[in-house]
């Protein structure tokens, strides 16, 4: 188990390491963006480490009253949302992702995201889309190149990847409408941090990726994969679809006309691959690069907190749909989707931070449930963290604590108040997906988020 200290000093030690100066002149040079060197000389209210707090701290609400409640908590007096606007505007976006991508790697480095599957971690990676705010720029930018339908709200196109079993999102990424999830999911796997890369990952993707086109780099790239078929793919495939078989190794041969496209797109493309696909339900089967019979078959997940002990193999595929729970978190209790302002860079930034916010989340609640006592002798379920609660105490006192590098003492405190709060964990439980119905235009939509609340 992780200690509470290990936690503390990756937190710690990340967010020091970004407010500093050095730190981001280096990051600019080294990426060819322009930096100020007098920018952050002086003596200011938004001094890097508060400007990175602010830009990092999850903003949901008015902008001005999110910066007057994050002021006050650090002690720091009241600016206006516009002095904070032309700050935060010296901070590229890209710092703000490497941010993540380092915490992401200080995270697996230091052993607290613990949990492999057979020595692999096991990532999943699925798409969503996101309402931007509805300006002219926006519909400019994110509409741009979209093929299908006409809309008047600006959409991105979105994918999340995320460790299933620690509850880490690796990585994600956001673009144009008109971008496919296939090109956004193959950026991510080129991306992932180089500490989560050599610890063999196995991604998992559901039925709309399965296409020549992501399993040739996944092949370069020597990531494994679990993807669910769909009927019409390849011969072979529908062949075992039909055949009733529990699994089978099978060569998947490309047509011409996809080998044509797959030497444009990344040079000298293989044309034949192996495979093992495998049945996992009657109607549901997935091919795995993990050919293995030993690898396939016998291996399960360690029992543990976040792994249920016995889960086979070809049941490892539901484990995708903890994605699916993660965006909606990210959806509807960060509300990844509200944003602090219009311009793109900017978007950029609360994306990201959201990602960080998440994370960070995680941390904190498995701190929490190793810390808390049952309230209950015999519950009739397994209680767990209640995770928006979590966040609410990051919102009030983690990020004042961590500026004014004072999180160790908050510590204790903060742990027992998260640990007051749980909710009952119930297996195989299942919610009906409710699809709701979209106003993009007219007098009054129904995406709300096109602009801040005054």
């Amino acid at each position: 188990m992780a200690t509470e200290s290990t936690i503390i000093n990756v937190l710690t030690d990340t967010f020091v390491k970004f407010a500093t100066r050095e730190n981001l002149k280096k990051f600019c040079n080294d990426n060819v963006i322009d930096f100020n060197d007098s920018s952050f000389t002086k003596d200011r209210i938004f001094s890097l480490p508060v400007l990175l707090g602010l830009i990092l701290y999850p903003k949901a609400h008015s902008l001005f009253i999110d910066e007057m409640a994050y002021l006050e908590g650090i002690g720091s007096s009241i600016a206006s949302a516009a002095a904070f606007a032309k700050r935060r505007s010296l901070i590229p976006k890209e710092y703000v992702e490497e941010y993540q991508r380092m915490l992401v790697s200080d995270i697996y480095s230091t052993g607290l995201a613990p949990e492999r599957w057979n020595g692999h971690v096991l990532l999943a990676c699925d798409g969503s889309t996101y309402s931007m705010p509805n300006t002219q720029k926006m519909r400019k930018y994110f509409l741009d190149g979209r093929k299908t339908g006409r809309s008047e709200q600006p959409l991105a196109r979105g994918v999340v990847v995320k460790d299933v079993v620690n509850d880490i999102v690796v990585g994600a990424d956001m673009d144009c409408y008109g971008d496919d999830e296939i090109k956004l999911a193959i950026r991510q796997m080129k991306k992932l941090p180089k500490v989560v890369s050599e610890l063999s990952p196995v991604v998992i993707f559901d039925r709309k990726y399965c296409a020549y086109t992501l399993i040739e780099p996944l092949m370069t790239l020597h990531i494994d994969f679990i993807i669910r078929v769909k009927a019409g793919f390849n011969k072979d495939v529908d062949r075992f679809i039909q055949s009733g078989l529990m699994e089978q190794i099978v060569t998947l041969t490309s047509g011409s006309t996809t080998r044509k496209k797959l030497k444009h797109m990344y040079g000298n493309a293989a044309n034949d691959y192996t495979v093992r696909l495998i049945r996992c339900a009657h109607d549901v089967v997935v091919m795995t690069s993990l050919v293995d019979d030993r690898t396939t078959m016998d291996d399960t997940l360690p029992g543990s907190e976040t792994a249920p002990a016995g889960i086979p193999v070809k049941d490892v595929y539901r484990l995708r749909w903890t994605d699916e729970t993660t965006i909606n978190f990210l959806k509807n209790n960060l509300e990844i989707e509200i944003f602090s302002s219009s311009r793109v860079p900017i978007i950029y930034q609360d994306f990201y931070s959201k990602l960080i916010n998440y994370n960070i989340v995680t941390l904190i609640a498995k701190a929490a449930a190793e810390k808390r006592l049952p309230r209950k002798k015999s519950p009739v379920h397994r209680l767990g963290i209640n995770r928006n609660d979590t966040l609410g105490i990051v919102a009030i006192k983690f990020w004042k604590s961590l500026v004014l590098n004072n999180l160790k003492d908050e510590w204790p405190e903060m742990l027992r108040q998260i640990g007051r709060n749980t909710c009952p964990i119930i297996p195989d439980r299942h919610n009906a997906r409710v699809f709701r119905n979209i106003k993009a235009s007219g007098k009054y939509v129904t995406l709300t988020n096109y602009r801040q609340a005054l």
